[in-house]
């Protein structure tokens, strides 16, 4: 990390001699040419009116003139460059400063200890506050750091490099097999928590269209998303942002009221116990996810893929599931009052001791 800052002093340190260079030769031209004007102007444009040999009546107060003008404008003009060079330096001064709190931030989140990082994840928000267009790159590692602190969520694939670096451990620890991972966690640890909300706030506060995060396959349970919606910003992949990828992702019992999930790709997610009141799923993938206790109350599933979707015993009063597909759906003892039903598709649903249909819900069921 020393090298490299020093690297970067150094190319910093050659930009700015060349530019120096280039200001000084541009500073003597413009000196030259100036005191040349002042010398020869006179005669240049008002050399009819003045003698070659002395000056005539009123010739002198007309070169005083033209010189006069000559040096204000040269007064103007260099005013004018200083403000420019003074708001060069202050950019390219303030650059180096948000470098270097960038990096320092980058190496409290690689500490060991709990308040280094979350000293670290300070440190980012508030760049980002000073530095908005920091926010691309603030995406970039808070996604990084997301997946490299929060567990897997069971069921989702360990990738081949896990597997291999799980495998090279046990040998080093000479043992058969790689250890089983612990308990996962009722709630991500304070870090991880931290990190998941700037991430959110950091996508609110920066044009970065182009960024790519992806919390697919992990164990978020109990995290704190409430309202994360960023309705305007198409293509991410972070909780609450449209067309969101969380497949196989955990947020048991996360409080996601009134997120934005819409178009969101849940398959085979867990969000057992969770609170999306007045959520947007609407055309979401929620095959084989995992609804189970959760409250759905006014929450929009239409358009949805409810495919083999659990939803018992969840609380989904005033919900709109209308033009979803319910195909092998299990809403067993779940509460479906004044549920919009329309036009969905409907096959081998499981009902049992589900609450509040009523008779015109049943015959959309039925239809």
């Amino acid at each position: 990390m020393k090298i490299r800052r020093k690297v970067r002093r150094v190319r910093m340190w050659t930009r700015a001699r060349r530019s120096l260079l280039l200001a000084g030769v541009g500073v003597g031209v413009f000196v030259a040419v100036v005191l040349l004007l002042i010398w020869r102007g006179p005669w240049w444009v008002d050399g009819k009116y003045l003698s070659r040999t002395g000056l005539q009546d009123g010739s002198a107060a007309l070169v005083t003139g033209f010189r006069t003008a000559i040096v204000q404008l040269a007064a103007v003009f260099g005013a004018g460059v200083a403000l420019l060079f003074t708001g060069f330096n202050y950019r390219l001064s303030r650059r180096g400063q948000v470098t270097d709190r960038f990096t320092k931030a980058l190496e409290h989140l690689g500490s060991e200890e709990m308040y280094g990082r979350m000293g670290g994840l300070l440190a980012l928000e508030q760049i980002i506050e000073d530095a908005p267009d920091q926010s691309f790159h603030t995406v970039q590692v808070l996604n990084a750091f997301i997946r490299q602190r929060a567990p897997r969520a069971e069921g989702a694939r360990a990738s081949t490099t896990g597997r291999v670096a799980a495998a090279r451990r046990a040998a080093r620890q000479r043992t058969l097999k790689p250890r089983n991972h612990a308990a996962l966690p009722p709630k991500p640890e304070a870090d991880v928590q931290q990190a998941i909300a700037l991430l959110v706030r950091s996508i609110q506060r920066g044009d970065i269209s182009s960024a790519v995060v992806d919390l697919s396959g992990l164990h978020l349970a109990g995290a704190i998303l409430t309202g994360a919606d960023v309705w305007s910003h198409k293509g991410f992949y972070i909780p609450g942002i449209y067309r969101a990828d969380l497949s196989l992702a955990s947020f048991s019992g996360a409080d996601l009221t009134g997120a934005n999930l819409a178009h969101a790709d849940l398959f085979g997610a867990d969000l057992t116990g969770a609170n999306l009141a007045e959520a947007n799923l609407t055309g979401a993938n929620l095959f084989t996810a995992k609804f189970i206790g959760a409250n759905l109350a006014e929450a929009r599933l239409d358009k949805a893929s409810l495919a083999k979707t659990n939803f018992s015993r969840a609380d989904l009063t005033g919900a709109n599931i209308a033009g979803s597909d319910l195909t092998l759906t299990d809403f067993t003892e779940a509460n479906l009052t004044e549920v919009n039903l329309a036009e969905v598709n409907v096959r081998y649903i499981h009902l049992d001791g589900a609450i509040g249909l009523t008779a015109e819900q049943r015959n959309c069921l039925e239809e």
